[in-house]
């Protein structure tokens, strides 16, 4: 069906949720969960690349969807967010095979296809931020992590892998509202300590 279908364990006779993704053919297509379990993330056999809020309180499905873009030429047969950089992967491709009729005559055309075997790495702006404080604070508040979506830019477009190193940092530019966001958790926190 062109559904991933959400199941709670405990009662398997009842579907949770149902989030749409066109996916007739028999390729498979695969779907990635991010780490704090909120955001869905799959292709489907038109290009698209889409993410799902699961922690939407709507009933309403279709309002799931927070993303819904173009992302490539053919299906997309997987999508996977990076553990601990804002960033997400998607590849596509599949095999397609030119049906050539042996007693066609020379001088139709032949109709061309699109073929997109591509490997691309999206920024998510502003997902992932990390505070650190000083250990007097860490007792109050051991780790503050915000979680926000925001618009996507396409950063990079791989044709071929032919080597992955393990170890690669990725520099993340600070943006304003990150800094504005640090700035009064720490002002919140100075407060708190004085109050105290």
């Amino acid at each position: 069906e062109d559904f991933i279908f959400c199941w709670d364990i405990r009662n398997t006779g009842e579907i949770l949720h149902k989030m749409e993704r066109p996916g007739q053919t028999n390729q498979r297509i695969s779907f990635d969960i991010d780490r704090s379990g909120r955001w869905l993330i799959t292709g489907d056999q038109n290009g698209r690349i889409l993410c799902y809020d699961l922690m939407n309180p709507n009933d309403e499905d279709y309002s799931r969807c927070v993303l819904d873009f173009v992302g490539h030429n053919d299906c997309v047969s997987s999508a996977t967010f990076h553990p601990t950089h804002p960033l997400i992967a998607t590849c596509s491709g599949q095999r397609k095979f030119p049906n050539y009729d042996d007693s066609a005559n020379e001088d139709e055309t032949t109709t061309l296809h699109t073929i997109d075997n591509t490997v691309k790495f999206w920024k998510v702006s502003g997902q992932y931020q990390w505070f650190k404080y000083e250990e007097t604070i860490t007792e109050a508040i051991e780790a503050i992590e915000a979680t926000e979506a925001t618009e996507v830019t396409e950063v990079t477009e791989v044709t071929e892998v032919t080597e992955v190193t393990e170890g690669m940092e990725i520099e993340k530019q600070e943006e304003v509202s990150t800094m504005m966001t640090e700035e009064i958790v720490i002002e919140e926190i100075e407060e708190m300590n004085k109050s105290a």
